[in-house]
C-alpha cells in the first residue's frame, strides 16, 4: 500500500504473484473504517471512474457496500444482504446517501485524512 496524499493510498490485489486489481483506498468518516474503489480489475468484479485527484478525488459511479452480517456480527440468512454504507464522492467531498444506516445518512462531509493506523509510507 503507497501513500498517494494523506486522504488516499493506492491499493494492489494479487493472486500469487498475479496482479487481479488496481484500487485506491480512503477513509470513510461514517463507519470509521476504510473503504476501497475499484480502478482496475483484470479478472471482472465492479470498477470505478476516477478524476486521478488525490486531494479532491471525484469517483464514479457512488460507492454501495453490503454486508451480509447484522450489527451484532451475526450472519444474515443465506441470500440477503443488508446497505453498509452508500455514497457520492465528488471533489473531495463524501455525500452520503439516504439509505445509508448511519448517523450521517443525508449529509455532505469533507473527506478526512487516514489515520496514520492504516500505514502506507511514502512511496
Amino acid at each position: 500500500m503507497a501513500r498517494l496524499s494523506s486522504k488516499l493510498r493506492s491499493v494492489v490485489a494479487k493472486d500469487g504473484d498475479e496482479v487481479i486489481g488496481r484500487g485506491v483506498m480512503h477513509f470513510c468518516p461514517a463507519c470509521q473504517e476504510a473503504h476501497i474503489f475499484w480502478i482496475e480489475r483484470p479478472k471482472g468484479g465492479p470498477t470505478w471512474t476516477w478524476n486521478g485527484s488525490v486531494d479532491k478525488p471525484t469517483v464514479n459511479p457512488s460507492i454501495l457496500l453490503f454486508t451480509t452480517h447484522d450489527d451484532d456480527g451475526n450472519k444474515l440468512p443465506e441470500g440477503t444482504r443488508r446497505t453498509l454504507c452508500h455514497y457520492f464522492l465528488h471533489d473531495g467531498v463524501v455525500a452520503f446517501c439516504g439509505d445509508c444506516p448511519h448517523e450521517l445518512a443525508g449529509q455532505n462531509v469533507p473527506l478526512p485524512d487516514i489515520p496514520d493506523s492504516y500505514g502506507g509510507g511514502e512511496g
